[in-house]
């Protein structure tokens, strides 16, 4: 989670460009030769013998039209793929196609829809498949801290793999934590200890930066760090989706369980985490995904 907290302030890290000095008093312009070559009379006229006079003229009108043609070119580029970007608040336009391999929505995707198929896909499975054993993303309504966790999977005798963390302050991106060597409650320690060194280095930073504007951005950093870390003090909720193995039926049980927002599945029972990728839900996403698990 380092690298998404130490986001939060690193796209303001440059610096204003010098100011340009002042250029010299421009001469005023020969007057005007007149025309010829067959051109004719006119300002047109005398501005094309002039480029024909001056070769260094041509070769940057040139350069001009085909830099003016590729910015229209790119900008128009940037302007079609901001807009795909976008979700469609109309519901014109079909649901983004998931990689292949993930299980969770895609970046701007209604996660209302998305929701329902999930669900109808676990009843059918626990319907035709019952007892077929298979990777699941279950996904919370809130925030849950480790116990609260390990409390939900123990009275269903199911193993978490990996579990999807995040403080729930702003600007901090959710990231997965692997459990082959530790507890729930262990990956919230590490989330604690690891804020700490970051802001022990953030302040380190600020206090030997001498430009005020990289020292404000640090200590805006250090601000919102020490912000999660007190989040994490009076609340240490953090956990919004749990990997786990078990059953269609348990799986089923577990989704009706009033904590649950939904369980989610791969679309191949015998995925494993090697090949796919969990996304879940966080909760505050309540009309379209916003991010992704790092």
């Amino acid at each position: 989670m380092s690298d998404e907290g130490a986001e939060a302030g690193a796209d303001a890290k440059t610096q204003a460009d010098p100011p340009g000095t002042e250029g010299p008093t421009p001469r005023q312009p020969p007057a005007p030769e007149p025309a010829s070559d067959g051109i004719g009379s006119g300002p047109l006229a005398e501005f094309l013998v002039a480029v024909r006079r001056r070769p260094a003229l041509t070769i940057f009108l040139f350069g001009l039209i085909l830099f003016t043609g590729g910015l229209v070119s790119v900008i128009g580029s940037q302007i079609r793929g901001a807009g795909n970007d976008l979700p469609d608040q109309a519901g014109t336009s079909p649901a983004p196609e998931a990689p292949a391999g993930r299980v969770g929505p895609v970046f701007g995707e209604p996660v209302g829809p998305y929701i329902e198929r999930k669900k109808s896909t676990l009843n059918e499975r626990a319907r035709s498949d019952p007892r077929v054993p298979t990777l699941a993303l279950v996904v919370f309504k809130e925030y849950r801290t480790a116990g609260q966790v390990e409390a939900f999977l123990n009275a269903r005798s199911m193993e978490a793999l990996t579990a999807q963390v995040r403080v729930p302050v702003r600007s901090f991106k959710p990231h997965e934590v692997p459990l082959e060597s530790k507890s729930l409650a262990d990956a919230s320690d590490d989330m604690r200890e690891q804020l700490n060194r970051e802001v022990e280095a953030l302040e380190r930073i600020a206090a030997a930066t001498e430009d005020p504007a990289y020292r404000t951005v640090y200590s805006n950093d250090v601000t919102l760090y020490r912000e999660a870390l007190g989040k994490l003090t009076t609340d240490p909720a953090t956990i919004f989706g749990v990997v786990v193995r078990a059953t269609h039926t348990s799986l089923a049980g577990a989704a009706r369980a009033g904590e649950v927002r939904f369980v989610d599945l791969p679309d191949d029972p015998t995925a494993t985490l090697e090949d796919t990728t969990f996304a879940a839900v966080i909760p505050e996403d309540t009309e379209t995904a916003s991010f992704a698990v790092q």
